[in-house]
């Protein structure tokens, strides 16, 4: 019997929202200039106990709080405005999209919008609610128009995963198709452990989904949890990693050279796929990428700065990725 008679889509119920106190909304008609952060926040979880929580993020237990929850939030939206105007967005002006994993559920997303500043926040977002047997989802905020959601997912058998989200936005006259992404992880990798295999389940789902877009430029990113030269077949789409590898010519320079960082060594586990160019006149190149690693959540290193939920110290174990599109016609 083949790999793909082993695989199947499922639907999930899904949240797209409007957050109409967040912000004015989209800007513009017509968009020159696009901007889109992904970034794993890493078991961004809330102060009420719904009972799938990590223990260490239990107010019953003793060691988290909502002041410490609190004090994440902000420490969330800094990160966002940081990278904003590191993308080159104005001050308190986060990206134009941001996609975030590990997220809890819908709570967080609307405390988090409510930081930021509201002529410049975000006034739509989209949320998928953990499946069962799973602590948090991802979420996709937007300055422009959230138009439609969808979530699929693999057949997995017990073993939980996190299903691909999947937006169609508004960005002026056209639609960009964003795909949240945050595949299974190693941990438990031994011989014969099937995490391998469920990525790989997962790579042709995105790929199926991509296939089906013919309304305009797409962008799929998140934690894929694989460095590039493991990709199989998403490899015949554009993914920036090397050229920014063949634009890094020194080494030893004070810059991340990866999103992650495990055991002293850099890993690219964090990714933008997207297309070559949108449908009809539509052409969106790719002006700049880089993984941010910025104080005060990234260290002289340039390594990100884990949270840490009995001390309340930290931001995520990952780095953010951004992306800079530029329309060219």
């Amino acid at each position: 019997m083949s790999f793909r008679n082993f695989f199947f889509a499922v639907a999930f119920f899904c949240l797209t929202f409007e957050l109409s106190s967040c912000a004015s909304g989209a800007r513009g008609s017509t968009a020159r200039r696009l901007t889109v952060l992904a970034w794993n926040a890493q078991t961004f979880f809330d102060a009420i106990d719904d009972g799938s929580e990590f223990k260490e993020f239990s107010t019953a237990g003793g060691k988290w709080s909502l002041e410490k929850y609190e004090t994440r939030l902000d420490r969330l939206v800094s990160v966002i405005l940081l990278c904003g105007q590191r993308l080159g967005m104005a001050r308190d002006e986060g990206p134009d999209i941001v996609v975030l994993e590990e997220i809890e559920n819908e709570r967080v997303v609307y405390d988090a919008c409510n930081r930021i500043p509201r002529q410049n926040g975000y006034r739509y977002a989209a949320f998928v609610p953990p499946t069962r047997g799973s602590a948090f989802a991802s979420a996709i905020l937007s300055r422009y128009p959230i138009l439609s959601v969808t979530a699929h997912g693999i057949w997995s058998g017990d073993i939980s995963t996190r299903p691909l989200l999947e937006a169609s936005i508004a960005v002026g006259a056209e639609t960009v198709r964003v795909f949240a992404v945050h595949w299974k992880s190693k941990i438990g990798d031994s011989e014969g452990d099937p995490t391998d295999t469920l990525r790989a389940r997962q790579e042709i789902l995105l790929r199926d989904r991509i296939l089906k877009v013919d309304d305009g430029f797409w962008v799929a990113c998140g934690d894929f949890n694989q460095s590039l030269d493991e990709f199989t077949i998403l490899r015949e789409f554009e993914n920036p990693w090397e050229d920014f590898y063949s634009r890094t010519s020194v080494i030893g320079e004070n810059r991340p050279l990866g999103s992650y960082f495990f055991r002293g060594s850099w890993e690219s586990i964090d990714h933008f796929f997207y297309s070559a160019n949108g449908s009809g006149e539509v052409f969106w190149r790719v002006d700049s990428f880089e993984p941010i690693g910025l104080s005060p959540f990234a260290d002289e290193s340039c390594a990100p700065i884990r949270y840490e939920a009995f001390s309340g110290t930290g931001y995520s174990d990952h780095l953010p990725i951004g992306l800079t599109l530029a329309r060219e016609n």
